[in-house]
């Protein structure tokens, strides 16, 4: 039978199919070599890459100015003029616009704060012995006060106070109505005790079950440190601080503690967990499978080849 021979003596087969072995020599196995390192370069930098993503993530955060709220809350929970008997803490709420920090002073003294939800807010306060002017704020998201409430006039005729040496009544402020924190992460606070006899029993409610007890020995300003597991629900915590002194007043602050982070869940079902798609990690695993069978397929056609070579140099195969 005729065959047609290429001038490098290759041999392909003829144009009517004969069915025999011919040797495959025009195959480039350098460009194939080549092929397979680059291939090999790609999925190690994006096992670099995953490696990067799960060893932590970074976020950018950026403040965009926000005008402030141009609608003052109102403080309709008590009346002008109205006067109290009982030294328990006040319930005080009333409207606020969108979703606000609402922060209540008596005669200029922080005495809570609360998050506006539903444009309303509420929220307990301790009131000072005699004239408490009652004032709320409204702040957006950059700490940008709106203005000022109508100022509400109420009385505590109640057993006076204890008053510290310096006549001070007793009552507790901190430096900021709020903390932000990512869950997990520690969240800061200062807070001071005025007034009073010393010793106090201090307790902190901070809303997620937790309570901390512990004593101080005089007035004074004092660090509070607490990390939440998880971010709430409605992405923030009400935040409880309780003092008692030694005649055995208490006065009460509360705070606003907004957690950062992953929600807890009651379960995790079969279908939300798919939806989810296949982790980093497991695509490069997948990677990597994809490329070693490419490998031990390119090692068995050349295995092939040189099986092909032998047999036909040993005249095992007729051409």
């Amino acid at each position: 039978m005729l065959q047609k021979r290429r001038s490098s003596g290759t041999k392909i087969l003829a144009n009517k199919h004969t069915g025999k072995l011919q040797p495959h020599r025009h195959t480039s196995y350098v460009s194939l070599l080549l092929i397979m390192l680059l291939a090999s370069s790609c999925v190690m930098l994006t096992e670099r890459t995953v490696a990067a993503d799960d060893a932590g993530s970074y976020q950018a955060f950026a403040v965009v100015p926000a005008p402030a709220y141009k609608n003052a809350p109102s403080i309709g929970s008590v009346q002008n003029g109205q006067t109290f008997k009982s030294a328990d803490p006040v319930n005080i709420s009333g409207s606020c616009p969108g979703t606000s920090l609402v922060e209540v002073s008596r005669n200029d003294v922080m005495a809570g704060a609360a998050l506006c939800s539903g444009g309303v807010y509420q929220m307990k306060i301790d009131l000072l012995h005699g004239t408490n002017s009652l004032i709320a704020r409204a702040y957006n998201s950059n700490n940008i006060a709106s203005p000022d409430s109508v100022p509400v006039t109420v009385r505590l005729a109640a057993a006076a106070k204890a008053l510290g040496t310096n006549g001070v009544s007793f009552y507790i402020t901190a430096d900021q109505t709020y903390q932000a924190a990512k869950a997990g992460e520690p969240l800061n606070w200062n807070f001071t005790i005025n007034g009073g006899q010393a010793p106090y029993a201090v307790s902190v409610d901070w809303g997620d079950g937790k309570t901390d007890l512990f004593s101080r020995t005089a007035a004074g300003t004092y660090a509070l440190s607490h990390s939440y597991k998880f971010a709430s629900p409605t992405g923030h915590y009400t935040a409880v601080v309780r003092a008692t002194d030694q005649t055995g007043q208490t006065v009460y602050l509360q705070l606003v503690a907004i957690v950062r982070g992953q929600v807890p869940t009651l379960a995790t079902t079969t279908s939300s967990s798919s939806s989810q798609g296949p982790s980093s990690a497991t695509m490069t695993q997948v990677a990597w499978v994809t490329f070693g069978a490419a490998g031990l397929s390119l090692f068995g056609f050349w295995l092939g080849e040189l099986r092909e070579a032998r047999l036909l140099g040993h005249g095992l195969v007729k051409i």
